[in-house]
């Protein structure tokens, strides 16, 4: 009897939504980003630790694509934001001057309805970021590589039209440095551990 009513209950469930598929969508939205870490730089002469956090802000241009009739699709990003605090090796840093960053990434995506005027979409994937920097006759060029996860809930607010709020997780996998200075150059190997937690609130439009 328990299980016959279990299955009622679930085949109420399954009559109560309409179908659903995915909903392409277009996304712009505002991040808050707190990222800490504890990296190694491996150079060919030796090796250089670090451990830190830092603090940014900015806006992030992202989209979602599903075929119709699916709920299984891809979503690709760019962010662009400004450093606004740094700590290394526990002493802070001045980011008075610190220049624009950026970093982009695609993922697996999947979307579903959580009631009749509001969905969720997931996905995992990868983020590239990327940064250089300039002290006196030397410059540095960073490329990290993350591991990057995804939860969001969108409201609609018209039939192309939905509010969303979500949050990014990413986690360091592997990056490369140059460092030029005059006619030597240095590469470095960066193994990283570390977290980086990024809410942000937007607005989306189907397409």
């Amino acid at each position: 009897m328990k299980r016959i009513t279990t299955l009622l209950v679930l085949c109420l469930m399954a009559v109560s939504f309409p179908a659903f598929a995915g909903i392409s969508k277009g996304t712009i939205a505002g991040f808050y980003t707190f990222e800490s870490y504890d990296q190694t730089i491996t150079y060919s002469a030796g090796s250089v630790d670090a451990e830190g956090t830092a603090r940014s802000a900015g806006i992030i241009f992202k989209g979602s694509y599903y075929r119709p009739g699916n709920n299984l699709g891809f979503s690709y990003n760019a962010r662009i934001g400004k450093l606004l605090s740094s700590t290394v090796n526990g002493t802070e840093q001045d980011v008075s001057d610190a220049k624009l960053g950026w970093d982009a990434g695609t993922a697996f995506t999947y979307q579903i309805p959580v009631t009749y005027d509001s969905f969720a979409e997931f996905g995992v994937g990868i983020q590239v970021a990327t940064a250089s920097e300039t002290v006196g006759t030397a410059t540095s060029e960073v490329v990290l590589l993350y591991g990057a996860a995804f939860a969001e809930l969108n409201y609609t607010l018209d039939p192309s039209m939905f509010v969303n709020v979500g949050l990014n997780l990413y986690v360091p996998v592997w990056g490369i440095t140059q460092v030029t200075s005059g006619s030597t150059t240095y590469v470095g190997q960066i193994t990283s551990t570390g977290l980086t937690i990024a809410p942000y609130v937007g607005i989306s439009f189907a397409y």
